[in-house]
């Protein structure tokens, strides 16, 4: 099951998909590819000028639902903005806990800091969507999840 069905009634899963069957039509569909050439200038500006980016999203976007949302956005910087990996990893983790003024606490792995952690089975780096497959997930030291199954106290 797609991540989207989560807790969704079967006749409201019929309906969003009803919706979907003539997506590539919608303005929005077809004005994006014609927008990314600006996009990439502009965040190559911003870039340029130092500003700092966030990965973030309000998922207003047909066909990205919000539990896919944060991955999208990451493969989209790494993938068609050519912002670096590890830039856009930092961009999820390191410079909002710098800007929400936690860093003391979180944004990096280092002792004393809460450790909540995701790990996944690859080279992120390289393939920045492995990121969308957690294979283990901490929060606050405790295991939650491991190799895809949840954790029982």
């Amino acid at each position: 099951m797609k991540c989207w069905h989560r807790g969704l009634e079967p006749s409201t899963i019929k309906d969003i998909k009803a919706s979907l069957n003539n997506v590539g039509q919608l303005d929005y569909m077809q004005l994006t590819p014609l927008r990314k050439p600006t996009l990439k200038n502009k965040i190559q500006q911003l870039k340029d000028a130092g500003v700092v980016m966030l990965i973030g999203t309000d998922s207003g976007i047909p066909t990205k639902f919000h539990c896919q949302s944060t991955w999208n956005d990451m493969a989209f910087w790494v993938n068609e903005m050519n912002i670096s990996a590890m830039d856009t990893i930092r961009a999820a983790t390191y410079w909002p806990a710098v800007l929400m003024n936690v860093n003391d606490k979180s944004g990096t792995v280092t002792e004393g800091k809460y450790a909540d952690i995701i790990a996944v089975k690859g080279d992120v780096l390289r393939y920045i969507n492995l990121l969308q497959n957690v294979d283990m997930v901490m929060k606050g030291g405790k295991v939650y999840k491991l190799d895809g199954r949840a954790t029982i106290d």
